[in-house]
């Protein structure tokens, strides 16, 4: 494992697999993360597909910190709906309790996500803003040398590229219908209600 300023690190294993985190990685022994991933996928049929795009999107092996970057924008996400659920129920409806985690793991991804991936040996580089078409799983390929870098992007276009990338449609429907989709997006993301 190597260190990038003491954010990122790679951690490559000789698979082509990405493994989406499940349930016991992202909420280890927390019940209140359980609760709330159990509450998730039984409200939003989505909820499988947002966490396997998102996970496509950014790979399984950039961490931040000691832990996956993805793992650690889906416990964001988790936490902010726990809370939610926590709160008088009847005050929230499932699109307001999709938009809490929304905006959670967006704020969270704006913090361990904007990075770029160097290929040192082809000078290659992959990044949400330049290479949105392709995920980072499938750009990776057989690349050996990899590094990580903190890149400098607008914080509304990459909550845009990101949103566009990873939600599903039905939660994107939500969204637009109850007019949450500027929330989620705006540059100054805040997972509070």
């Amino acid at each position: 494992m190597r260190k990038y300023n003491n954010k990122w690190s790679i951690v490559v294993t000789n698979t082509h697999y990405i493994k989406t985190p499940d349930r016991d990685d992202i909420c280890g022994s927390n019940s209140a993360l359980a609760d709330a991933y159990d509450h998730l996928h039984h409200q939003w049929i989505g909820a499988d597909e947002f966490f396997r795009r998102f996970t496509h999107l950014f790979g399984d092996f950039i961490y931040h910190g000691e832990r996956p970057a993805v793992t650690s924008v889906f416990q964001q996400g988790l936490s902010a709906y726990a809370d939610v659920l926590q709160r008088d129920n009847r005050r929230y409806f499932p699109h307001d309790r999709l938009k809490a985690f929304l905006s959670a793991c967006f704020f969270q991804a704006l913090i361990v996500c904007r990075f770029s991936v160097i290929d040192s040996e082809d000078g290659e580089t992959w990044s949400l803003l330049l290479n949105h078409d392709v995920p980072l799983s499938l750009w990776k390929g057989d690349r050996k040398k990899l590094d990580v870098e903190e890149i400098d992007i607008d914080q509304e276009h990459f909550s845009e590229l990101l949103y566009e990338k990873s939600v599903p449609e039905n939660m994107k429907r939500a969204m637009r219908r109850f007019s949450h989709e500027a929330a989620i997006m705006a540059g100054h993301l805040d997972s509070r209600h």
